[in-house]
């Protein structure tokens, strides 16, 4: 850091899936680019992530038959956050979604098929290998002329000019203000690994495990907050089920059986939600549970389901490393559980036959997902079972912005300089999460935020 020049066009705050891809936005406008990483490697959340995007109208989707439309998605995204969401944050994601895409496939990301994922009303997933998705991403970066890299060097404080942000105090005791010409994006992930705004704006998941980056501590919010940034969508913070329990010295991971076929039960082998509404949701009835612990439960014919590119789905992966159990009855199964195995396999039993006269007599499931699918049996040995409770991979509350991705103070007036990006922002996601919308955004305002920041007009 010490032969770096302190003068730069845009710096961006986070090495990220967003603060990488508005780095390469910014240095496309021909701007002198300094990316900031607090951690030894970049990446964040995407890198660790299950690699779904979510995208409508695709070749891909026209490909597999999905009859799909950025004007569903639209509707989808606004009534999956109840109408909580900023409608114009949300027409800029549609508007930007296929370009995004496109982008995304230009430089080496490969997505092979599309899935039904959570609170999607058609398939539209586009799975992909998230380590290898953000190091295409970040190769396209590390090639850029205009782009330079520093890694474990966070933002000690922002700096300002009048009230325009033009610069970051930066690296620590060896502290040094570097000047940025153009603006400052804020790309610094979301806060699940910080008790402190935990406790302040989503207390009940203060000690919930934390998924994905280790970076995300928030720096972002108080580095905004310090200059009056307003703050939205922080009380729908809200977990996901199916993160796995903890194991000594194995890292968590995020599996997802439910919308390919599982059954969800307690402690006890009773269900105790309809498996086809979001994850987010199941996440909240599995804390009601005893231990706040659930297991999926499922058959062989989920497990050939099994995708090795898309995580949440990599159910043979999760079995080879031990994080499922596996038995030829259920009986045996539940005994490997420690739940009592009449009663795992009476609601099995109750289960399929609910499936065969076409309803669910206890919780009214009719679909694998968003009304989309038919629930299948689960009565094709082997059989298993995946132990896990609600994690917190991401926070989504944060920085009001607006459509040019510049953050908005408590008097709704926009901070000079000063623009966000993915996770750290706030708005998009109203009251609750479509799956895939996460990483899509981080691209999508990753990329307003780095052309934005270097002076071209969002229209």
């Amino acid at each position: 850091m010490d032969a770096m020049p302190d003068d730069w066009d845009v710096i961006v705050i986070g090495g990220g899936l967003a603060g990488v891809t508005a780095g390469i936005a910014a240095a496309d406008a021909d701007a002198r680019v300094l990316i900031l990483e607090k951690t030894a490697d970049p990446g964040g959340s995407a890198r660790l992530s299950g690699g779904s995007f979510a995208f409508a109208g695709t070749d891909l989707q026209q490909q597999q038959g999905i009859d799909d439309s950025p004007d569903l998605l639209r509707e989808d995204l606004l009534t999956v956050g109840e109408g909580r969401n900023d409608p114009e944050l949300v027409d800029l994601y549609v508007a930007e979604q296929l370009a995004a895409y496109e982008w995304l496939r230009e430089i080496g990301v490969p997505f092979e098929r599309v899935s039904l994922s959570s609170n999607q009303s058609r398939p539209r997933t586009h799975g992909t290998n998230a380590p290898r998705m953000f190091e295409a991403v970040q190769d396209a970066a590390t090639g850029h002329p205009n782009i330079t890299f520093i890694m474990e060097s966070g933002a000690d404080r922002l700096l300002r000019s009048g009230n325009r942000v033009n610069g970051v105090l930066a690296g620590g005791t060896a502290a040094r203000e570097l000047t940025a010409q153009s603006g400052v994006v804020l790309a610094s992930g979301g806060f699940n690994r910080s008790k402190r705004l935990l406790q302040a704006f989503a207390p009940r998941f203060r000690d919930a495990p934390p998924l994905g980056g280790s970076g995300n501590t928030g720096d972002g919010i108080l580095l905004g907050m310090a200059l009056g940034a307003d703050l939205v969508d922080m009380g729908y913070v809200k977990g996901t089920f199916g993160t796995s329990l903890p194991r000594d010295s194995a890292p968590p991971i995020l599996l997802i059986a439910m919308y390919r076929g599982a059954v969800v039960v307690n402690v006890h082998g009773q269900r105790f939600v309809d498996e086809s509404l979001s994850y987010k949701t199941i996440g909240d009835a599995c804390l009601e549970q005893p231990g706040a612990v659930g297991f999926q439960v499922f058959d062989s014919h989920v497990m050939e389901q099994t995708r090795p590119d898309l995580t949440v789905n990599d159910f043979e992966g999760a079995l080879e490393r031990g994080y499922l159990q596996t038995a030829d009855t259920v009986e045996d199964l539940a005994a490997k559980l420690r739940i009592d195995p009449p009663a795992l396999a009476d609601t099995i039993s109750t289960y399929n036959a609910d499936v065969r006269s076409g309803g669910d007599s206890r919780f009214g499931r009719s679909s694998l997902g968003n009304g989309v699918g038919e629930p299948p049996e689960v009565a094709a040995p082997p059989f298993y079972a995946y132990p896990c409770t609600t994690g917190l991979p991401s926070t989504y509350g944060g920085l009001h912005v607006d459509t040019a991705m510049r953050v908005i103070d408590v008097f709704e007036h926009p901070i000079p300089g000063l623009h966000a990006a993915g996770e750290v922002v706030g708005g998009f996601h109203g009251a609750s999460y479509m799956s895939g919308s996460s990483l899509a955004k981080s691209v999508i305002s990753g990329r307003v935020a780095g052309r934005c920041a270097a002076g071209i007009a969002q229209h």
